[in-house]
């Protein structure tokens, strides 16, 4: 609830439109989470639906069709049991840009926080860098480092 209340107190001034990502996904995340640890059933419903609000709300702002759109409403599917359609979603979206088969079923190997990290860092790198576009290179190097079983080596003694 802390945080709640800093993040109330913190838009006493107008938000920047920039910043609706960030915080609509934090929004998202915090009620969700919340969500997991209610004690009672009321407040589960509460949360569910705050959480499932700010949901619709990053859906509203990413344009139909990109990644993050195709993400957020992939995890409504989801959330809704639907779970053949939200696969069906991503499906869809890696063929029609072009994602090889290969590339697609390496994400399979992430967990959901893996995947949200990996959304995150597109979500700032298209507000830092707008005029890059899509960059499958920086997907790329996002999805590495969240990659936790990639091996690593490591001269051993003295190289």
């Amino acid at each position: 609830m802390v945080v709640l209340i800093y993040m109330d107190s913190a838009l006493l001034q107008p938000l920047d439109p920039i910043l609706y990502p960030y915080y609509y996904h934090l929004r998202r995340t915090l009620y969700g989470h919340m969500r997991d640890f209610a004690l009672t059933s009321k407040e589960r419903s509460l949360y569910t639906d705050l959480a499932q609000q700010y949901r619709d709300s990053m859906m509203s702002i990413h344009p139909q069709g990109s990644f993050l759109h195709e993400l957020v409403y992939a995890d409504y599917l989801y959330e809704e049991h639907k779970y053949d359609s939200a696969l069906q979603v991503l499906d869809n979206y890696a063929r029609l840009n072009g994602i090889s088969e290969e590339n697609y079923e390496a994400v399979f190997a992430f967990s959901g926080g893996q995947i949200e990290n990996i959304a995150r860092k597109q979500i700032v790198n298209s507000i830092l860098f707008p005029e890059e576009g899509r960059d499958l290179d920086k997907i790329r190097q996002a999805c590495d480092s969240e990659y936790l079983n990639k091996k690593q080596t490591r001269p051993i003694g003295f190289c």
